[in-house]
């Protein structure tokens, strides 16, 4: 619409042929002179005038490394929307003392080369524990594999694998540390009695791995004794309270004694197996059955686990001694889907209604991509494609470049374009919904342009409009060309010597003066007065538009007949699609319009006729 409104008013009539001014320089400042003064030669409009702008393009040839800049004139800001898609990894931060339920966390990295080691500094800070305290593994019922390089794995490594597994952030034993160098880590496999479809009993693993620590001369009594005390925490919170205050008062032997050893070894609460080394073609270390299923523990002070457990093992490079902790006749209160569960602890921080307020605006705002990241994006560099090669002029052939844009001058009128829309049919297609987070007043655009005079106040005069003037003009020029004392540099055509300065540049050298010196650097800044909204999809939508009332700076929301008033907080919502942006130090003079006094012959003429008309319409059937 905007480029047939120009056209429609372009003063220019005999539009010339003006080729495309480069140049390998980036330091001279005539090169955009003469590139905006031939965009006036085709061009000249209240449009160009308001809304036309700058670029400064840069391609670098990817072989031979030459630079090629270029100044293209724009009228609208079309910027990408960054992919604001946090990458995280969710994992179960698992306490050392299982009373203490499980955390649940979804904990963010910066960049795909950040390293175990580092990510576990984040966990800590959140956990409020030591880095070294904890590591990360990852666990299924029945398999367990440990993060042992944390400098050569990556977050990334971690969030691609969890996938497939289940990844847990396991906190250390305390008193596993004061054990001696000679320790030795054991896996525990949790099973519980279930029957099948036929009605055979069999034991089936509920919940992911653990490991503890024994020393190696620990009875199997020890053993026993320690795993006990780990998951006593079950009955703890799970008996009944009847019996809860008797239980409570139990030491940890006592409490052992009762659940295990003054049982019938059928009716015992549970039961410790040695994991068996065989797969149906070899002999079991323990039992010597090759169709062993797990040779039960016995608990016993006379047995220790370097004497009768581990010494039988024949190949301890390819066996890793692990035990199977079997709940058999456990009460019914006790509910064992305690190991399995975990807590938010986002959750558990806030509650009433004015916190979830304040938090659902947070939210808002973290979720929301900022304008000024949308313009970063927009001047990243970027390849060209296969279809959309250029042609190096010093390698003398087309070449997938290195394009970088950068906004060089700004017009009085900004328009900003966001690039809701991606075209395709496959996955990434469709429309952007994201929320972008832009200022209604100030909008501060001193970091991405490079000057910040107006593209109007180049020290040139307008070119000429039609075939004649650009015939004289070109004689002119030719007649200059024999006599080159004659010449004239293109800034001195319109008889000035430095372009002229508007009232905001003014005032911003007068405070830099008071400040001393320029100790304050000018901002180039905007102020909102207009969106057009977009609601819906791709294929579909309906268009809406906020407006800033000049007189009043009141904002009105304008939905087809419908008018309202609207809070100016309220404008920037996810469907902005196109932003209308003023120059703060810029006014815009509306003309003065005469009134106009028609003739009195055209009146009474006019008057006659429509008189004549009005007593015999039927006269002119």
């Amino acid at each position: 619409m905007l480029d047939g409104l120009h056209e429609d008013l372009n003063r220019v009539k005999d539009k010339p042929f003006v080729e495309t001014l480069e140049s390998e320089d980036s330091t001279d400042a005539n090169i955009p002179k003469i590139s905006w003064y031939n965009h006036l030669k085709r061009n000249q409009s209240v449009i160009v005038d308001l809304l036309h702008g700058q670029y400064k393009s840069q391609l670098t040839c990817p072989e031979c490394n030459r630079l090629s800049i270029t100044y293209d004139p724009f009228m609208t800001l079309s910027v990408p929307i960054p992919n604001k898609k946090q990458k995280d990894v969710e994992f179960f931060f698992i306490f050392s003392d299982l009373k203490q339920k499980a955390f649940k966390l979804v904990v963010p990295y910066p960049n795909n080369d950040y390293s175990v080691r580092k990510f576990k500094q984040d966990v800590a800070k959140i956990v409020n524990k030591d880095p070294n305290s904890f590591y990360f593994a990852f666990l299924t019922q029945i398999t367990r594999e440990i993060i042992a390089d944390e400098d050569k794995v990556t977050a990334k490594d971690l969030r691609k694998k969890r996938k497939t597994k289940n990844l847990f952030a396991i906190e250390r034993n305390p008193e596993d540390l004061k054990l001696s160098a000679k320790k030795i880590e054991v896996e525990i496999l949790c099973t519980r009695k279930t029957t099948d479809y036929f009605g055979k009993v069999f034991r089936k693993p509920f919940t992911f791995k653990r490991s503890m620590y024994f020393e190696p001369h620990y009875t199997t009594r020890q053993v026993y004794l320690k795993v006990f005390k780990t998951f006593r925490f079950l009955y703890d919170e799970y008996l009944p309270e009847a019996e809860k205050q008797r239980w409570l008062k139990l030491s940890d032997e006592e409490a052992f004694k009762q659940i295990y050893e003054s049982k019938e070894p059928a009716r015992r609460h549970l039961k410790l197996f040695l994991v068996t080394n065989t797969r149906g073609y070899e002999n079991c270390y323990f039992c010597g059955d090759r169709r062993c299923e797990n040779c039960e523990l016995e608990c016993s002070d006379k047995k220790r686990l370097d004497e009768d457990v581990i010494s039988k093992i024949k190949d301890k490079k390819d066996y890793d001694l692990e035990l199977e902790l079997y709940f058999d006749n456990i009460p019914d209160e006790i509910e064992l889907g305690r190991l399995n569960t975990c807590v938010d602890p986002k959750k558990m921080e806030k509650e009433g209604e004015e916190s979830k307020k304040k938090e659902a605006e947070e939210e808002k705002k973290e979720a929301g991509i900022q304008i000024y990241d949308c313009i970063r994006q927009f001047e990243q560099p970027e390849q060209l494609g296969e279809d959309n090669m250029w042609y190096c002029s010093k390698c003398k052939k087309h070449q997938r470049a290195f394009k970088k844009m950068e906004i060089y001058k700004a017009p009085p009128v900004l328009v900003i374009h966001l690039k809701r829309f991606k075209s395709g049919s496959g996955y990434g297609s469709g429309k952007i919904q994201a929320l972008i987070d832009f200022p209604t007043r100030n909008l501060d655009l001193s970091e991405f342009v490079t000057n910040f005079e107006l593209p109007m106040d180049y020290p040139i005069q307008l070119p000429p409009r039609t075939k004649e003037e650009q015939q004289a003009e070109k004689e002119r020029e030719q007649a200059k060309a024999k006599d080159p004392s004659a010449q004239e540099p293109l800034s001195k055509k319109a008889g000035m010597n430095e372009p002229p300065k508007m009232q905001g540049d003014q005032a911003l050298d007068d405070e830099e003066e008071k400040d001393g010196k320029g100790a304050n650097k000018p901002r180039l800044l905007y102020d909102l007065f207009g969106i057009v909204n977009h609601y819906g999809s791709t294929g579909f939508g309906h268009y809406t538009a906020y407006a800033k009332n000049y007189r009043d700076n009141k904002w009105f929301c304008f939905d087809d007949s419908s008018v309202r008033e609207e809070n100016e907080s309220s404008v920037c919502t996810p469907a902005a699609y196109v932003l209308f942006y003023k120059r703060k130090d810029w006014e815009f003079k509306q003309p003065e319009f005469a009134p106009m006094e028609a003739e009195p012959s055209t009146v009474n003429t006019t008057v006659n006729n429509s008189m004549n008309e009005s007593q015999d319409p039927l006269q002119r059937v």
